[in-house]
């Protein structure tokens, strides 16, 4: 159809905003990439080391739940997160962790399943979230304030 009076396309009326150029969509999102490779690479030594006595041997604690829910039958339990298991054959009862949900070691547990019961697998899926979160953020706030704060709080975040 050629352009008319009434079918002429958007970018030919006058008043209406002109979709950005791809050097202004660059300039927009080179914060959020700076910010994610550098948050990427402060994380990589810390997704790689072992758990230890640190701020981070919690991760443990979940690695150990996220590893039980692969080793047992999770009927008995409905699901409630198992500390500790009592051996082949024994006739003691499984603690129990009942203090949180069992969200973070079911996420755990399938990073397991996919790489392996390693610290790696335990950490990459919060590896992943903060990476994530830092974009989500910088999205938000680069469409309601623009982008000098939308890098001030994904900087922050990260």
């Amino acid at each position: 159809m050629a352009p008319g009076p009434g079918n002429s396309p958007p970018a030919d009326r006058p008043g209406l905003p002109q979709p950005p150029t791809r050097r202004e969509r660059l300039i927009r999102w080179l914060p959020l990439l700076v910010i994610l490779l550098a948050t990427a690479l402060v994380r990589v030594p810390l997704v790689t080391m072992e758990f230890g006595r640190n701020g981070d041997g919690t991760g443990a604690l979940y690695a150990v739940i996220a590893r039980n829910y692969l080793l047992l039958d999770n009927a008995p339990t409905l699901l409630k997160p198992v500390l500790s298991i009592h051996g082949p054959g024994s006739t003691f009862p499984p603690t129990l962790y009942a203090h949180h949900p069992p969200t973070v070691p079911l996420i755990v547990a399938a990073s397991f399943a996919v790489l392996g019961p390693t610290d790696f697998a335990a950490r990459l899926p919060w590896y992943l979230t903060t990476l994530a979160a830092v974009a989500a953020l910088y999205a938000l706030l680069l469409d309601r304030l623009g982008p000098l704060p939308a890098a001030v709080g994904g900087a922050v975040l990260a």
